[in-house]
């Protein structure tokens, strides 16, 4: 798939950097504010923002933007169509890459508890709608190492921003946003230990300087093996431990064909 052709799926569902914070026809003044914060986020320098991956995707152009107009059957039927496509994109990219999904603003003040049971409602009602196997090479259990949200084929770290962070300034965002980023571009870094290790040295320093609080003792690297994927989607915003199991359940079956994805090598979790 052409980038052209990506940037087009969905009437402008899929938007690259240039029209990032530009009012268009096709986007509503909510989603406009959301995603010129978001860009200011991102782009900060005093302090830095801490993703490094993020600010690159921005800077290179391979971020993407999805609007959903909300929670609903219809805004989640659109959201798994966009993800469909993005994946297909993303597939193509030889550097890193992320979808933000930026949905409404709510009429009320919300607690990041409720942000966190609506961010498991939409991964739960996405992953009814995908019509692709859960991969083989994936554990169906969260609690099982290397669990991570697949969809279209595809494992991909996910995570969720919103007004309810106050300390946690990294994940604050104006409205609800979930981001989506492929695991195959981190895989990558796993090949080159030194190099990853440098990169999350940096990662940590930056959200010293940026968030009001320390890194959440839940965020590890992904073949670590007490690590839990599902505990870094929505950490607290404080650092006390994240209770409770992960309410996500795969329903459906294992696919049985993975060779056009096929697992890390051993060699390349050292």
């Amino acid at each position: 798939m052409e980038r052209s052709q990506a940037q087009e799926i969905g009437d402008l569902s899929l938007l690259g950097e240039p029209q990032c914070g530009r009012p268009t026809q096709d986007m509503p003044a909510w989603a406009i504010d959301a995603l010129g914060s978001l860009k200011a986020t991102v782009e900060s320098s005093e302090p830095r923002f801490p993703c490094l991956y993020g600010a690159r995707a921005l800077r290179t152009g391979t971020l993407r933007y999805a609007i959903v107009p909300g929670t609903d059957d219809a805004g989640l039927d659109h959201l798994a169509s966009v993800l469909r496509a993005y994946v297909d994109y993303a597939r193509e990219q030889a550097g890193v890459s992320s979808l933000l999904a930026v949905f409404p603003p709510d009429s009320e003040q919300l607690a990041l508890e409720d942000y966190r049971s609506r961010f498991w409602n939409v991964l739960q009602r996405l992953h009814e709608r995908d019509s692709s196997p859960w991969p083989s090479h994936i554990p169906r259990d969260p609690q099982t190492q290397p669990w991570e949200f697949c969809f279209a084929g595809e494992a991909i770290f996910v995570f969720a921003a919103c007004p309810a962070y106050v300390r946690r300034r990294s994940r604050n965002t104006r409205t609800f946003t979930i981001a989506f980023q492929p695991r195959h571009m981190f895989d990558r870094l796993f090949e080159k230990p030194v190099q990853l290790e440098r990169a999350r040295e940096l990662i940590r320093r930056r959200a010293l300087d940026f968030d009001d609080v320390s890194g959440h003792p839940d965020m590890g690297l992904y073949y670590e093996p007490d690590n839990r994927e599902w505990r870094q989607y929505v950490v607290p915003d404080t650092n006390e431990p994240l209770q409770g199991t992960c309410p996500f359940r795969v329903t459906n079956r294992p696919d049985r064909a993975d060779a056009e994805h096929p697992p890390i090598a051993a060699a390349q979790r050292a």
